[in-house]
């Protein structure tokens, strides 16, 4: 069952040594003798003789191979026995000792290399998709073909696919009945249901199962990615029930009754009751959900909570903007830790200062509340009037409170604050590309226009910067799907299109048929598509 869920063949050249395990979000898995969380990469000898490391290389850029060198001076670790294995931590910090890497992962996903001691002969390699913090991407059975989620990381051990037991979960809220409140990623108003995790541990949702208790396995919840049926810790997550499974995991095979019903989720095995929620007739755009989350009294929401607290305050935030972004550091600003990371700036407009301790960062609006800014540093966390606030993209939020727990992508991507509530939107911006070492920012604080700057503006005003290339002024965005995609992208409703490239510059004009448009003639990259009525989409082209 498990193993055909996600079937990916990597690109190798002969060799016993091969990429046999990642963890490309460390967040509560083991640590470094530094006591740390970092990501980390498995190597295994899956050859018939003892051989050493020594002289080989990792590396996550195709144009240099040779970023990290097994050392020549540690025999004793980076000899592998037949069937041994080895870690090598990836935290940029050298300083750390001999195994440290001197690149990160990314848990958006990118491309491992393990090269020969020649530096030219790549002799594995793997491409991996977005990642979910603290589940493991590796070979079903080490040295195998195919590459599989793991629950249950194994650093330095035997691959081995282990099914937890079922978790305590919770159907929460449900809405059968949507026409004008939350989208799913194609704009579209279907009904969902809402899971509630009461447990201090995440539980990746991956084949469980959708029904009734007449037919409890109408739908079981796929294996291939764990970002989107996985459910933080004392955390919430949303499925659609529109019958669009071709739109991704978190859409489920069949529909809620508008007349009112039973909805059902069960174990791995189809059968074994999880959670049965009992909904009542719909009442168009109120949900129907437990009064206390994981509770037993239920009662219709004028105002329903998806991927929130069913007894949710709601918080007016303070005005506060996004003001600039740099998503590829190389050279630029250092942080305390005299590291390159990305970050990206906040800016108060206010006449009063304001404290943003208990607000929310992230760059995923499907997880608004990914990063909450510490509430017990008010000196730290407060920005003066008509000021500004630097925050470190970096994944190491042990290296202090403006150093949050996710990383850009230099290909393009979000991020938002939301207020206190981790409902209430304040600000985001989506941005593409952005040349190294430039920021895209707002051409003067807090306004509209956005702009590259080629002399970046960190914690300090964009006003009379030095700029680039400018960003298109329009009015709304929708999603397409796959992103990435490799040769058709589906859209919410066929228009006539203009795509543009990741430097702005019109590719082509394009007319979409029955909500889809084929882009197999493209190159790669990132791309930028215009409706007829002035919304946008960015996506990745593989």
């Amino acid at each position: 069952m498990l193993l055909s869920a996600l079937t990916i063949i990597c690109n190798t050249a002969s060799s016993q040594f091969v990429i046999n395990e990642l963890l490309a979000s460390n967040q509560n898995d083991i640590l470094d003798q530094n006591f740390q969380s970092e990501d980390w990469i498995e190597i295994y000898n899956s050859g018939p003789t003892p051989a050493n490391l020594a002289g080989y290389y990792l590396s996550d850029d195709p144009a240099l191979l040779t970023k990290y060198q097994f050392p020549f001076n540690q025999p004793s670790e980076t000899f592998l026995t037949i069937g041994g294995f080895i870690i090598i931590w990836a935290d940029a910090d050298l300083l750390d000792g001999w195994n440290h890497a001197d690149f990160k992962l990314t848990s958006d996903g990118e491309t491992l290399y393990l090269t020969d001691p020649n530096g030219l002969t790549i002799i594995d390699e793997i491409t991996f998709p977005i990642q979910q913090a603290d589940i493991s991407y590796g070979r079903v059975t080490d040295g195998a073909e195919e590459w599989v989620y793991f629950n249950n990381t194994t650093p330095e051990d035997n691959n081995a696919q282990v099914l937890p037991a079922a978790a305590v979960v919770y159907i929460n809220e449900v809405l059968a009945f949507n026409t004008n409140g939350l989208s799913d990623e194609f704009a579209e108003k279907e009904g969902w249901v809402e899971i509630y995790n009461p447990n201090n541990f995440q539980v990746n949702l991956a084949g469980y199962h959708f029904g009734t208790p007449g037919d409890p396995d109408l739908f079981q919840i796929p294996f291939t990615n764990p970002t989107l049926t996985t459910v933080d810790a004392n955390g919430f997550l949303l499925f659609w029930m529109d019958s669009e499974t071709n739109q991704g995991e978190s859409h489920v095979g069949f529909e809620l009754n508008i007349g009112g019903g039973d909805v059902l989720l069960s174990a791995y095995d189809g059968s074994s009751i999880v959670s049965l929620y009992n909904y009542p007739a719909a009442i168009m755009n109120q949900s129907w959900g437990r009064v206390s989350d994981g509770g037993v009294n239920s009662q219709y929401f004028a105002i329903p909570t998806p991927r929130y607290p069913n007894g949710l305050i709601i918080i007016e935030p303070e005005t506060l903007y996004i003001n600039e972004v740099l998503s590829d550091n190389v050279n630029d600003t250092l942080d305390n830790y005299l590291q390159s990371e990305d970050w990206f700036e906040i800016y108060n407009p206010n006449n009063f200062a304001v404290n943003i301790g208990g607000y929310y960062l992230t760059d995923n609006p499907a997880v608004p509340m990914k990063y909450k800014i510490p509430t017990n540093i008010p000196d730290s966390t407060t920005i003066p009037a008509g000021s500004w606030m630097l925050f470190w993209a970096d994944e190491d939020t042990d290296q202090g409170f403006n150093h949050v727990s996710f990383r850009l992508n230099n290909l393009g991507e979000q991020v938002l604050i939301f207020g206190l509530d981790g409902f209430s939107l304040v600000d985001e911006i989506a941005f593409t590309a952005i040349p190294e070492d430039n920021s895209f920012g707002r051409f003067t604080d807090g306004s509209a226009n956005w702009v590259t700057f080629l002399e970046t503006t960190p914690d300090t005003t964009n006003n009379g910067a030095i700029t680039g290339i400018g960003e298109f002024s329009f009015n709304h965005t929708f999603l397409v799907y796959p992103n990435p995609a490799i040769d058709w992208i589906t859209l919410p409703q066929d228009s006539d299109y203009q795509l543009f490239d990741s430097k702005g510059i019109l590719v082509s004009s394009l007319r979409s048929q029955n909500n889809r448009i084929n882009l197999s003639g493209f190159a790669s990259g990132l791309y930028l598509l215009r409706s007829q009525s002035g919304d946008y989409s960015r996506f990745i082209l593989e």
